[in-house]
């Protein structure tokens, strides 16, 4: 059953933090955040403080990262997936971010149990209108992105709907 939290970016972040310990509680390990560009997952993760060990992965991507390679063929897969399994050994739930997030954390978590692994999606909601809108989805349908780059983020979540497939969607309202 999905959960669907509402609310500022604070109060999605105490919302989130709440359910993931929650989570944690449960005997999930691993929790993978997506969204599109600019929805919010960094700045969860910074507000996530010492109570978990939360990766990005944007971390490993290359410093230069060329606008016109795909995200996920530019992400160093090896040092992401060796980074998250060291974090695994030694903390009990571990949170990982990604735009395309789900594809670098699936083979992890195909080597877990169903119910040690949990998904999150974050959408970033205009508040122009009543109810709030979720302006990006309407542009992902009908608008192309300059870049081979950004528009691989958006083919991912155009395609495979992970917010479809998410445990839990934050909505957030942008101030």
């Amino acid at each position: 059953m999905q959960i669907v939290f509402q609310g500022t970016g604070l109060k999605i972040a105490e919302d989130f933090v709440g359910w993931a310990r929650d989570e944690r509680a449960k005997g999930v390990r691993l929790i993978c955040i997506e969204g599109l560009m600019c929805s919010g997952k960094s700045r969860l993760l910074k507000q996530l403080g010492s109570c978990f060990c939360a990766l990005d992965l944007d971390c490993y991507l290359p410093k230069n990262a060329s606008v016109e390679v795909e995200w996920v063929a530019q992400v160093r897969q090896g040092g992401a997936v060796a980074g998250i399994q060291q974090a695994m050994a030694t903390n009990d739930c571990v949170v990982v971010a990604g735009a395309v997030g789900w594809p670098v954390v699936e083979p992890i978590a195909a080597e877990l149990k169903v119910n040690a692994v949990r998904r999150v999606y974050i959408k970033a909601l205009s508040t122009r209108g009543d109810p709030p809108m979720w302006d990006e989805y309407d542009h992902l349908q009908r608008r192309q992105r300059p870049t081979l780059y950004t528009r691989s983020i958006d083919e991912y979540h155009r395609v495979s709907e992970p917010w479809g497939l998410a445990d839990l969607v934050l909505e957030r309202l942008l101030d």
